[in-house]
């Protein structure tokens, strides 16, 4: 083969290499996954949720639909400070809040969207079959995290924080 030959095909194998490297780099990344919400019970048996929230975070409003028919169930806004810092949200608790947009949670709607906003504009949500929570977690402290899996309350906040907060 020719000198020539040799570097017309060395060019050639260049610039098809730089053109499948160019290609392979516009390959978009997926967007991360959604932030898990920890769902709970209180001692009366009633629904909590709660995102765990990364340094400087702040909860600022929660809306709670029919996740049928996206028919608005519980709008509130303005929470108190526990909340506000990620405490649990007890499902149509007026007191944890100062501004109630929709009162009342009815406890005939089986499955609710909880969407939880935070103040720089993003947030977290979950969709919530009440038949599916057990019982069983508002006397041990558990909560239903990643996929519904049971697990320690303080296990759930510690794993979110530590793969969605850098």
């Amino acid at each position: 083969m020719s000198r020539l030959a040799r570097r017309l095909l060395l060019v050639a194998g260049g610039a098809l290499s730089m053109t499948v490297l160019a290609g392979c780099a516009s390959i978009p990344f997926q967007h991360p996954e959604a932030r898990p919400v920890g769902v709970g019970l209180n001692g009366k048996g009633e629904i909590q949720f709660f995102a765990p929230l990364c340094d400087g975070e702040r909860v600022q409003r929660v809306e709670v639909v029919d996740y049928d028919t996206f028919k608005p169930l519980w709008m509130a806004s303005g929470p108190d400070q526990e909340i506000s810092q990620g405490g649990r949200i007890t499902l149509g608790d007026a007191k944890q809040f100062k501004q109630v947009e929709t009162e009342g949670a009815p406890d005939d709607v089986p499955v609710i969207g909880v969407n939880i906003q935070f103040a720089d504009g993003s947030g977290a949500g979950i969709r919530i079959d009440r038949a599916a929570v057990p019982a069983s977690i508002s006397s041990n402290g558990n909560v239903l995290g990643y996929s519904g899996r049971e697990m320690s309350e303080q296990d759930f906040r510690a794993r979110v924080r530590s793969e969605f907060c850098s």
